[in-house]
């Protein structure tokens, strides 16, 4: 029960208008609430016990995790789901929606400098926008100003804004601070040094490691395990055979409309990929029909646009690339199969290997930029490695 709750609570805040980085958030601890749960065996009139939820912020040590369970629990309070008692939830704690505490006036307009000066999107801008957020809080408990800043500072500032935040995340925000930095050098000349070249991280190597995908076994587990009675269980039937059978990226699954499906020619056009070259991708059977049970069955008569895949509440919008991968992780987990949308994309790969498609074939049917990334695939395909190399038959 507690998995279709936060399920539709995600929902719920993608039809208000959150922020895709706050809704990243909530899904985050959220769904960590929900392996505590399972993990811990606590039945559902116990999840939201003063003592469960004390035990669970202990567990995950995230300072928002009670900014984040307050909103859950006023959602369900709200919908009649959990009944909590007068003044459990105060209505004045926390923000609003699309509201944030606004930042002293120079951060202000570094925010608007950076909005018109660089092509970013919203995202970035709210990422940024915390980094700020922080920078300014680190120096109101220093009692300092921002004339006062040297290295030494940045340096102390960033070891413990960064504690527990993996590399990736380390290189955006010290990033951040430099554009921060260099404004105020620059542009506002409120410092006397350009500190921004000073800010220095290890190197980060890139990754190697390989795609990782499903077995057999593991796709008709996951197909199987999906309700297609329950409201939703059409559109996830659907779109899982969207990445499964195509290789869709949840960004381009959310884009699909209905004028983009051909059923009498068994084809899907994709006017914006990634590479920016249009396709258009043969439907296998399997997913033609279950395209077209969700358009029969499941899809609102007249949600408003031509997406095809919407909401299953009211205003009925068109999903979120978010919501996809939420909605497709949620479906691994009743499976009981560890994964994400992109397994789904890199399984498709192998098949296309298997099938002995070439490499540049790949490439374009997974609408990549260079053919240095399809190549990855290469380095999993364990069958055709041992008949290159050892000329072996498995």
């Amino acid at each position: 029960m507690l998995d279709r709750q936060i399920q539709d609570y995600l929902e719920w805040m993608n039809n208000a208008g959150y922020a895709p980085w706050t809704m990243a958030q909530h899904s985050q601890i959220l769904n960590r609430l929900l392996d505590f749960v399972v993990l811990n065996s606590i039945p559902w009139e116990r999840t939201f016990a003063r003592d469960t939820l004390q035990a669970f912020k202990d567990h995950v040590q995230v300072k928002y995790a009670g900014f984040v369970l307050r909103g859950f629990m006023r959602y369900l309070h709200q919908n009649g789901i959990i009944c909590l008692p007068p003044g459990a939830l105060p209505e004045g704690r926390g923000r609003s929606k699309l509201q944030r505490a606004r930042l002293p006036r120079v951060y202000e307009e570094y925010l608007q400098f950076y909005t018109q000066t660089r092509q970013v999107g919203k995202q970035q801008i709210y990422r940024v926008q915390g980094t700020l957020s922080a920078l300014n809080d680190y120096l109101q408990n220093q009692d300092m100003g921002l004339k006062d800043l040297d290295v030494l500072h940045m340096d102390a500032f960033l070891a413990e804004r960064n504690r527990k935040y993996a590399p990736e995340t380390r290189i955006h925000e010290r990033s951040g601070l430099r554009g921060f930095l260099r404004y105020l050098y620059l542009e506002r000349q409120i410092l006397k040094k350009d500190l921004s070249a000073l800010i220095q991280g290890p190197p980060v190597y890139a990754q190697s490691r390989p795609p990782r995908f499903l077995t057999l076994e593991q796709i008709k587990t996951l197909f199987q395990s999906i309700d297609k009675d329950r409201p939703g269980g059409l559109r996830s039937y659907a779109m899982i055979h969207l990445a499964y059978s195509l290789g869709l990226r949840p960004g381009e699954i959310c884009r699909v409309t209905l004028d983009d499906i051909l059923f009498r020619d068994k084809l899907i056009y994709l006017p914006d990929r990634k590479n920016s070259s249009p396709a258009k991708l043969p439907l296998p059977q399997g997913a033609l029909r279950a395209l077209a049970a969700y358009l029969a069955w499941n899809r609102p008569m007249d949600p408003g646009h031509r997406f095809l895949l919407c909401n299953t509440r009211t205003p009925y919008g068109p999903l979120t690339p978010l919501t996809v991968s939420q909605n497709i992780s949620a479906c691994f987990r009743r499976a009981g199969i560890k994964g994400s949308a992109y397994w789904l994309r890199h399984t498709y790969a192998q098949n296309l290997l298997q099938a002995e498609a070439s490499i540049f074939e790949i490439k374009e049917m997974l609408g990549h930029d260079i053919i240095k990334t399809s190549k990855r695939y290469l380095h999993v395909h364990t069958r055709l490695m041992r008949e290159v190399l050892f000329n072996e038959k498995v």
